[in-house]
């Protein structure tokens, strides 16, 4: 069996491509062969998760479904060094090692490779992923800046998450509803068509709706819908083609802003088409995908940003201990507030970057990667004499490297380990480029062209131990994050008081500061009762030490004291047959968190939140549910200045 699984590892590469090309690779099957799950987003080459270079979460779709989560966040905050605080009912925001915030802007997300991250303002808005739980193949999380291989904003970390493949689904319905307190109620469903062996199609589209918490005063509760459709078709026993649109709408109040409340309604348009190909020259994949945004939000100002992306890549092997990735990139990237007379800003990004990896022996392997961005900003015509820059002033542009560097050494068949280092590049927000809107208060929100990008220098030791007496594994992590000139649109600006020129007050972006993040994070898990019950326990420890430039900063934004200390979280997943039951218990030390209106300053003390699904599937392919979410009625369950309710629901699915 060792050594079936060694030659199909050697065959991985020859079969599938990079993670843009992540549907052609039949993930459950690579799963079942390896017994581990197969990733491609740690260096874009198709790898079992023990061997990335990287730390990865990967949490399979069956996991997903039955956590009973509604959410992708709502999983993501049960791992080791993932953060997840909920401001709101609808707003959720992911942070990697500490140093989570609202509208968070230091995390890529991404669906099928496609970036669903918001680079008007620079944020992920988790209601607009266009895809419901039950699609999802599996959940890819690269903790560390990775920025080589995806670029700008993946300083962080990313998130890569997988829907299933309609080519290898083959014909199949699912559809969900469920309902419960606080008027929370969601409808889902997802179709998969197999037309012939060589043509598929799936459908997927949902809705839903919640109360706000209480002490919340929105003009709206927040909702959702999505609708998706994808066409795969194998053109050629070698060539490949896939084309999807998706259509996303949220509405919900947010914490954003100088850590205020406003009220976001957004919608997300998304083209996308591929093509890839297995040659001569290696597997080769073209892919240029287009998303659209409007956004109305009132004290800020109604927008319209539109970015296209454009990529070439090619994977291919060199003898048989070097594999290299090149890759070419084009994006546009543009912005206009409506009923505004600035104009519109815009920046085009051009990017080369490659990727090797090198085979020492049979037990060292070094991997680096490199990537080079050329940014160039502009902007449109500019008739309000308010604004307090010209175009010139716009016609400039700025250079960023980024790589990753990874040495991973085998003790045995057990045991691994691995250093590394990476830098990543976060580049302004088009809003901190270019905003020009009228604020409530009178005075004149600006963007400004002289802003830098931030720069996230990082380092990792880890060790990874398969532990065969508990049917399991460990793993222990290290990490320093550094990371200099921060940015994050609307949360700090310089004030400019009147002058002759400007009779009015300006709010200009600016930089806030430096921080140091550092964690270390332990996982253990294992499988017993004749592999019935699945349990992990997982603990992260993190210390952010902030170094902002302004104390007016610190009085608003609080990365250390916002940030837990100590994150225990505990599993336990069982299946019996029909039956399933998914308890997730979390334990957070004391935080501070903060909003400049409303209830202002909030202390946090040490907080223990449980979640809990119960289900039963039925032969006739019905299945019933309850789930619980904070059923300690933990009010600083959401880590946020608002207390968190209690919510229970009941749902019914029918798979075909």
């Amino acid at each position: 069996m060792k050594k079936l699984i060694v030659m199909a590892s050697a065959l991985i590469p020859a079969t599938v491509s990079n993670a843009a090309f992540a549907q052609a690779v039949n993930y459950g099957d690579l799963q079942e062969l390896f017994g581990e799950p197969v990733t491609t987003s740690a260096t874009g080459k198709p790898q079992r998760q023990s061997e990335a270079p990287a730390s990865m979460v990967i949490i399979t779709g069956e996991e997903v479904r039955r956590s009973g989560v509604r959410t992708i966040p709502d999983i993501l905050q049960n791992y080791a060094g993932i953060d997840v605080n909920r401001y709101a009912t609808g707003q959720r925001e992911v942070g990697i090692r500490g140093a989570n915030m609202p509208l968070n802007p230091r995390l890529l997300v991404m669906v099928n490779g496609r970036q669903t991250y918001l680079d008007h303002y620079g944020y992920t808005d988790w209601s607009l992923l266009g895809i419901e739980m039950s699609e999802i193949q599996q959940i890819e999380v690269v903790k560390g800046p990775n920025s080589a291989l995806f670029g700008f904003n993946a300083v962080a970390g990313v998130v890569n998450i997988i829907t299933v493949d309609p080519l290898s689904t083959g014909n199949s319905f699912h559809g969900s509803a469920q309902g419960g307190t606080d008027g929370t109620y969601e409808l889902s469903a997802v179709g998969n068509m197999k037309i012939n062996d060589k043509v598929g199609m799936k459908f997927s589209g949902g809705v839903t709706e919640a109360n706000d918490w209480k002490g919340i005063t929105a003009d709206h509760d927040p909702a959702r819908e999505n609708f998706s459709a994808e066409l795969v078709a194998q053109l050629a026993s070698n060539i490949r083609a896939d084309a999807s649109y998706t259509y996303s709408k949220s509405r919900q109040i947010m914490q954003a802003y100088q850590y205020d409340l406003y009220n976001f309604t957004t919608t997300l348009e998304s083209l996308n088409g591929s093509v890839a190909a297995d040659t001569s020259l290696g597997l080769i994949k073209a892919q240029v995908y287009k998303n659209s945004v409007e956004q109305d939000t009132p004290g800020i100002g109604n927008s319209i940003s539109n970015v296209v992306i454009a990529k070439l890549e090619d994977l291919f092997k060199i003898g048989a201990r070097h594999s290299v990735r090149l890759g070419l990139e084009y994006r546009r990237d543009e912005l206009e507030f409506v009923n505004e007379d600035a104009g519109q800003t815009y920046y085009s990004v051009y990017s080369g970057s490659g990727m090797w990896e090198w085979q020492v022996t049979d037990k060292l392997v070094l991997t680096n990667a490199l990537r080079l961005d050329k940014l160039n900003l502009g902007h449109g015509p500019i008739g309000d004499p308010r604004f307090p820059y010209t175009q010139a002033d716009y016609d400039r542009s700025m250079t960023e490297y980024s790589y990753n560097s990874s040495l991973a050494y085998t003790i045995d068949d057990e045991t691994r380990v691995r250093i590394g280092t990476a830098r990543g590049v976060q580049a302004p927000a088009l809003v901190g480029f270019g905003a020009a809107t009228q604020l409530p208060s009178g005075f004149y929100y600006a963007g400004s062209p002289n802003l830098n990008a931030s720069i996230n220098q990082a380092y990792e030791i880890a060790l990874d131990r398969n532990v065969a007496a508990i049917n399991g594994a460990f793993n222990i992590t290290g990490s320093l994050t550094k990371v200099s000139d921060f940015l994050a649109a609307g949360q700090n600006v310089t004030i400019n008081l009147p002058t002759a020129e400007y009779p009015y007050v300006r709010l200009t972006e600016d930089v806030i500061g430096d921080f140091k993040a550092y964690a270390i994070e332990a996982t253990l898990r294992g499988r017993t009762m004749n592999d019935k019950l699945g349990w992990a326990v997982n603990y992260t420890w993190t210390d952010v030490k902030e170094d902002f430039l302004s104390p007016a900063t610190e009085a608003i934004i609080s990365l250390d004291e916002g940030t837990a200390a100590h994150k225990l979280n505990v599993k336990l997943d069982y299946v019996d047959g029909p039956f399933n039951a998914y308890v997730v218990g979390r334990y957070r030390s004391s935080t501070e968190q903060r909003l400049v209106t409303g209830p202002g300053y909030r202390d946090l003390g040490g907080n223990v939140t449980v979640d809990a699904k119960v289900a039963y599937a039925m032969d006739n392919g019905i299945s019933l549910w309850m789930t619980g979410e904070n059923l300690t009625a933990n009010n600083a369950a959401g880590l946020s200045v608002f207390k968190a309710d209690t919510r229970v629901l009941m749902g019914i699915g029918f798979n075909f």
